[in-house]
């Protein structure tokens, strides 16, 4: 989808042009690129050429290093590849931007990209409030002497910011439907971009409806594309209780079925999924109100499930409260134990 975003834009907003008929011309006037298009969101800097040819990413060869090995950037590489090089459709089309280039890139030779350098400056892998996520991202021309020529380099101080890099240039990189090749346009890009909100979340509740774990994966695949780094999931209140727990099994009594529930292993699972993609998974339990569920798993801790918002014991039907007169209701610690495992950030 945001491949098609992003040729939709070039396809319709950019007008271009060439100069020059066949192998007889070696200027290149071709798709203006505007700094304020094409990258989602939109950096705090962005700069690039005007009017020079597209650069061309051979999939067999084209190399994705990082100078620092982490795990995370490790299979973050891996990932943006797959992405990168994702297949596009469309032989019908005629007219897309790069196409204007292919005469004279037959005579001349592409110019190539030939490497995507990833430089980062701590391997810490713990994702907090206050993580770094600034970058800076260069592409350079292809077919200069320095070392630097054919090269797209990103530098960041920590795997966050890499991440958020590595999304950029996914961006950028652009598959020609005519042709199935990868190209970048407006070549030499600099970029140097830093979250304006170090909280950007998406919420998300699996109590009034339930959503499986490879729909909350979607998601987070959704949020590492539009660099949100939060996902605050309102996992359980009245209407059921999907969540696990060690210490209190029968609290998935709640659920709406047996099969609309989690198990530890999706937590852990859920929870690493958004750390490879520097996303923190934050739950959410309700308590005390909102526990109607609960009574279906521990009925002697739960009270008022039998009055309604019209009588006045709720603002919200179904009606039910903790009993803070139980002792057990201070020795069921599964509010802070069924996450412990996965999002330690809250416990």
């Amino acid at each position: 989808m945001k491949y098609e975003v992003l040729f939709f834009f070039l396809a319709m907003c950019i007008l271009p042009t060439l100069h020059g008929d066949g192998c007889a011309s070696t200027r290149y006037l071709g798709p203006t690129v505007s700094a304020a298009h094409g990258i989602v969101p939109a950096p705090r800097r962005v700069e690039a050429s005007h009017n020079l040819p597209p650069l061309q990413l051979k999939q067999e060869s084209f190399k994705m290093v990082a100078t620092l090995w982490t795990s995370i950037l490790d299979s973050a590489l891996d990932r943006y590849r797959a992405i990168i090089f994702t297949p596009c459709w469309g032989e019908h089309l005629s007219a897309h931007p790069v196409d204007k280039f292919h005469a004279q890139a037959q005579c001349e030779g592409p110019l190539i990209l030939r490497e995507l350098r990833v430089t980062v400056w701590s391997t810490t892998e713990v994702l907090a409030p206050d993580m770094d996520e600034a970058y800076n991202l260069t592409i350079n021309l292809a077919g200069g002497e320095d070392a630097e020529s054919g090269l797209a380099l990103i530098t960041a101080n920590t795997v966050w910011g890499a991440l958020r890099g590595l999304e950029t240039f996914s961006q950028i990189v652009q598959c020609v439907p005519t042709t199935h090749e990868y190209h970048i346009l407006g070549a030499p890009w600099l970029v140097e971009d830093s979250p304006r909100f170090r909280h950007r979340g998406l919420l998300v509740d699996t109590s009034r409806h339930f959503l499986p774990v490879g729909t909350l994966f979607k998601i987070m695949d959704s949020m590492q594309y539009s660099k949100l780094n939060v996902l605050h999931w309102h996992i359980v209140d009245a209407q059921s209780y999907p969540a696990p727990s060690v210490t209190t099994p029968n609290l998935t009594l709640g659920a709406y079925s047996v099969t609309e529930t989690y198990s530890m292993h999706d937590l852990a699972s859920i929870g690493e999924y958004g750390r490879q993609r520097g996303i923190r998974v934050v739950p959410e339990v309700d308590s005390p109100g909102h526990t109607a569920a609960m009574a279906a798993g521990v009925p002697e801790i739960v009270v008022c499930t039998t009055q309604t918002r019209e009588d006045g014991y709720c603002a919200e039907n179904p009606c039910g409260q903790l009993d803070p007169s139980m002792e057990d209701t201070f020795e069921v610690t599964f509010l802070l134990l069924i996450f412990a495992s996965f999002a330690p950030d809250i416990c």
